[in-house]
């Protein structure tokens, strides 16, 4: 009789392994947890090579009051999908549900789930699971979330998970839903631009209190020898949580050259001979020190900052950096006095290079004894204490050799 007992669930077991090979190999391709027409629903793909059945099977959605349905019989060839709608679709929609829910309905405002459980085994077991919080990754409303093999992990979502790229596949009254259910697609592009490295773009000049009329300015230089187009990248202002960040996109710079990010048009009369870009948002405190950063795909790029309380900003004077004199400690400021007048109006001048690569001069330089960061750093300008003891030494210097000279006149007449 034990014996009995025993050959009966062996039988059992192999027949619930039988009824679903590969049933382990089912998961979860895109989700939609935020329809802009109402209609939740989830996509569910055989990834194995053989056919599946999900009889048996249950379907649940929800992470706090927690809803299922079992499946009815329902064979899935390798490679197909299927689409399990919370109501059925309106027929101006292209797309039709293979199983409709009613009890499918996520939540956008708050952490939800969906999982598919299969009776594998004894007790069964959990085939797949997808955990999102849409609130906190400032989704899409509309626009599916679809699973992409590598792609970066995004806020408020699994690792695969994005938003999906696709077009709409159903748009009624102005109401658009994004996605690709029941195909395959809807992952973003893979990202084919160049990666920029630190110091390939420097910030070379700072325009931080322009005379009344004229905006402030940041001047970007391309320090390598091919083109760098600024995609996906931020100019951050200030530091911590009390830093603003802007957003740069299809910036192009030159091998060598130089734009300028403005916070309104205008910076050079000439308009910068098509190199400045308008950057709404763009403000320069002079009251504190500031650091400003470019970030390109969470990579900092370049930093560099300025401190009005030791006199480096001065109206109407820009306040340049020269990353090229010494590359180990690309620390150097170029002096305000040396600066040419780009721009003159009414209620004052402007003083700076904007557009110039490479403004300093061997003779226009201060150089700092901190460097905290590639082309970052708090130097001494003009009408510091440094430049004062510089232009005493100098003075010293220019006595004593005027009365050797005088004392060799007198010895030798």
């Amino acid at each position: 009789m034990q014996k009995l007992f025993f050959v009966a669930v062996l039988c059992w077991s192999v027949a619930l392994y039988a009824r679903a090979p590969g049933v382990h190999e089912v998961r979860f391709t895109e989700v939609m947890a935020d329809s802009a027409m109402g209609i939740d629903w989830v996509e569910l793909a055989n990834l194995s090579n053989s056919e599946v059945d999900l009889k048996g099977c249950r379907l649940r959605a929800g992470l706090v009051r927690v809803k299922e349905t079992r499946l009815p019989e329902i064979p899935m060839a390798p490679g197909r999908h299927l689409l399990i709608a919370g109501a059925a679709f309106p027929r101006e929609c292209p797309v039709k549900a293979d199983l409709v829910w009613k009890g499918l309905n996520l939540r956008s405002s708050m952490p939800e789930a969906v999982e598919l459980w299969c009776p594998v085994g004894r007790q069964g077991r959990i085939v797949d699971r997808v955990l999102f919080n849409l609130h906190a990754a400032k989704h899409q409303k509309g626009a599916s979330m679809v699973f992409c093999q590598g792609a970066k992990q995004q806020s408020g979502m699994m690792p695969g998970w994005v938003q999906t790229s696709a077009p709409a596949f159903c748009s009624i009254l102005g109401a658009d839903d994004l996605g690709t259910p029941g195909n395959t697609g809807g992952c973003p592009a893979p990202d084919t631009t160049p990666r920029i490295h630190p110091g390939d773009v420097e910030i070379t000049e700072i325009m931080v209190q322009p005379v009344s009329g004229t905006p402030e300015w940041v001047e970007l230089t391309n320090t390598t020898g091919s083109k760098i187009t600024l995609d996906k990248c931020s100019l951050r202002i200030g530091t911590g949580e009390q830093g603003r960040g802007l957003v740069l996109d299809h910036i192009g710079i030159g091998p060598g050259e130089a734009v300028v990010l403005a916070g309104a048009p205008g910076v050079a009369k000439d308009g910068g001979r098509g190199r400045e870009y308008v950057l709404k948002g763009l403000r320069l405190v002079d009251s504190k020190p500031q650091t400003l950063t470019l970030s390109c795909k969470d990579n900092v790029i370049c930093q560099a900052g300025y401190d009005p309380g030791q006199g480096e900003v001065q109206q109407g004077h820009s306040i340049c950096f020269d990353y090229a004199t010494d590359p180990a400690r690309p620390s150097a400021k170029c002096a305000a006095s040396s600066l040419k007048p780009y721009f003159s109006a009414p209620n004052g001048v402007n003083y700076g290079t904007p557009f110039d690569p490479a403004p300093c001069d061997q003779n226009s330089l201060l150089e700092s004894e901190e460097t905290q960061a590639r082309g970052c750093s708090v130097s001494f300008a003009p009408g510091s204490s440094a430049g004062v003891w510089a232009l005493a030494l100098f003075a010293l210097l220019v006595v004593f050799f005027q009365r050797k000279r005088r004392n060799t006149s007198i010895r030798n007449p």
